[in-house]
């Protein structure tokens, strides 16, 4: 069905017939003018077809209440005032009713408050029928007619504002005008609206945008260019984050993953109310979109507010850490700046952090190399090795411990052992620079090899600094097994195999129980085993074992139940806990054991030697007691 603006109506015939005298009108179909008003929305945005739309109406409002006022044919403002509904319906924009009229005269200030229903609004159902549903209320051309009606009858600013809107899903459109007093700062908008821009001034000030976004761009290009150039040149990333502030004159900070400033600059004209490691604290909220912008208030600052630009660093597709632009909340050019440069430096600080992990590998992988040198005893001069760490900035010359780390790694959480130790070494280098202490590591088969130079002040230090290493790798690898063996105190840097051998016998008697074993703890049996007895040790050890000692899963068992039976003292229940086995089972392989031994374990004398044959044969790697063979 059609919708027609008609001018007249039957109704108050005397007012009519002047109205078509003095004012000519056209009649415009409804359809027509909603496919106007949706060309307005397509070209020149919903904001500035909002604006001219309400002026439209406003402009018929106000003409519509001064022929009303001329023809003086109404004794009250009151009913000056609702004859504006009747106009509105007359003109055929809507059927207008008024729900509430008060004028209201405190301490000699006259204020206006009006409800009025619309219904069958023409422009609510082109609206709906040419663009669709609204999110707000569309009625812009009915508020402005009432707003300069009423306005032109009171003779003070009244501004009417939907509540609700057909057009945005209500049933129906209810409009409240009030006086600019009670609106207070709610009428904004409206007001702006009403402050009509001449569109010479609107050309000028879209040139100047233009202008302002070409300029924009020119220098977003002239800094991807220039920052692009550093990066060639093999610049460090703090030199790039300040050629950054100097080409853009925004403050600028890099944090790494786990919220520490690794560069800044401009801070020094910044408010005092923050730091770049405080900072961190706002990085982190809703951090889970790739660009945030955040507004934030520093703590001794009542005044000033800043905004935060954040966006990610990505390393082959892993998130390495955070960049970051801040300037004051009414900075909006640097806003709109900083979104078209961000995701640029994001990249080059990716390209940075590529080229510090390239760098950074290659000299651990020579760091590896140079300590399997050290190991192979191929070098008869200390001094010869200690010149070549100086290259390394690294210092042999004080006493160390050699520490070798076997691991059983989750296959669900990691593809192949190859990435897996990457992972743990990376976190071991975190956990020694948190230390602040060096470290040279290597990776052989199955085992992880670390150099570490003796800064502990006690045997407690020692202890607990390594004891916090494994928790730590354990925390970080949740799934994963770590057995630690650790060397004695070595002090020339030539008798370093001797030391590999030790740490290598130490880890080897790690147990799911005991997975930090220092060879000073081995006691007797760690002291008697060395290159010129290995040999005869190893004999002895087969002949006090016997047949149990024999290759086969159910000797495997046997020799895995014999050694727990032993380190826990002849404890039925402990052991049998340990082997996940009953009682009665774990009776009946003792029973076994003793049998094929022709000896009672429970002998002190004999229960030494069993244990002491036992671990003698891990230490030379002869038997692997962690992987349990039941």
């Amino acid at each position: 069905m059609h919708t027609t603006i008609h001018l007249f109506d039957q109704a108050d015939s005397e007012l009519s017939r002047s109205l078509q005298i003095q004012n000519r009108s056209i009649i415009v179909d409804a359809y027509a003018f909603g496919t106007l008003r949706k060309d307005l929305i397509r070209n020149i945005g919903m904001e500035r077809t909002k604006g001219f739309l309400f002026r439209y109406g406003w402009n018929m409002g106000v003409r519509d209440a001064k022929e009303c006022k001329e023809k003086d044919l109404y004794q009250s403002v009151n009913e000056l005032i609702e004859y504006g509904p009747v106009m509105h319906s007359i003109k055929g924009y809507v059927e207008s009713k008024t729900l509430k009229l008060e004028i209201i005269n405190e301490n000699d200030i006259i204020t206006l408050r009006m409800d009025s229903a619309w219904e069958h609004s023409f422009e609510a159902d082109e609206h709906l029928g040419q663009i669709g549903m609204s999110t707000s209320p569309v009625c812009y051309t009915l508020s402005g007619y009432a707003s300069g009606f009423v306005t032109e009858v009171f003779g003070e600013k009244v501004i009417f504002k939907e509540t609700c809107c057909r057009g945005a899903g209500s049933s129906e459109c209810i409009a409240v005008g009030k006086s600019c007093t009670l609106w207070g700062d709610e009428i904004k908008e409206e007001l702006n609206y009403l402050e009509e821009t001449p569109i010479l001034r609107e050309l000028e000030l879209t040139y100047e945008k233009l202008l302002q976004e070409r300029d924009q761009l020119t220098l977003v290009s002239h800094i991807n260019k220039q920052l692009t150039e550093e990066v060639v040149k093999g610049s460090s990333l703090e030199s790039i984050i300040a050629a950054l502030f100097q080409l853009s004159n925004i403050p600028v900070i890099v944090h790494n993953i786990h919220g520490h400033p690794i560069t800044f600059a401009g801070f020094n004209k910044m408010a005092k109310g923050f730091t770049p490691n405080g900072l961190f604290q706002y990085i982190n909220i809703n951090m889970s979109k790739d660009s945030v912008s955040q507004t934030f208030q520093p703590m001794n600052s009542k005044h000033e507010h800043y905004t935060m630009l954040t966006h990610p660093i990505y390393l082959q597709e892993k998130r390495m850490g955070y960049c970051s632009f801040i300037f004051k909340e009414h900075q909006q050019d640097l806003q709109g700046f900083s979104k078209l440069i961000i995701e640029k430096v994001a990249s080059i600080c990716s390209l940075c952090f590529l080229y510090e992990k390239t760098k950074l590998a290659s000299f651990e992988q020579m760091k590896g190399y140079f300590l399997k040198e050290i190991l192979s005893g191929q070098y008869t001069s200390e001094d010869e090795l200690v010149t070549k760490a100086s290259l390394f900035q690294y210092e042999l010359s004080k006493p160390y411990f050699l520490c070798i780390i076997g691991y059983t790694f989750n296959a669900q959480d990691f593809h192949n052992e190859q990435g897996f130790c990457r992972e743990v070494m990376a976190s071991i280098s975190h956990y020694f620079a948190k230390q602040k202490l060096q470290v040279i590591m290597d990776q052989t088969v199955h085992q992880i090899d670390l150099f570490v130079t003796d800064y502990f002040t006690s045997k407690e230090g020692k202890y607990s600094f390594f004891q916090e290493l494994i928790v730590f790798l354990h925390s970080r690898f949740p799934g994963s097994r770590f057995y630690m063996g650790i060397s004695k105190r070595t002090s020339s840097i030539l008798l370093a195999p001797g030391a590999y051998k030790e740490a290598l016998g130490a880890q080897r008697m790690g147990t799911k129980n005991n997975q930090l074993i220092f060879f000073d703890s081995l006691g007797m049996v760690g002291t008697l085993i060395n290159k010129n007895n290995e040999a005869n040790v190893r004999e002895i050890a087969h002949s006090l074992l016997g047949n149990v000692e024999m290759n086969g899963q159910k000797n495997g068992d046997l020799i895995r139940t014999l050694y727990l039976f032993l380190l826990n003292g002849g404890n039925l229940e402990k052991t049998a806990d340990e082997l996940s086995l009953s009682i009665s089972g774990l009776r009946y392989r003792v029973a076994k054991i003793e049998e094929l031994l022709q000896q009672d374990i429970r002998n002190p004398l004999i229960s030494c030697q069993l244990l002491m044959a036992i671990q003698a044969l891990i230490i030379l790697g002869d038997l692997d007691i962690k992987t349990p063979v039941i």
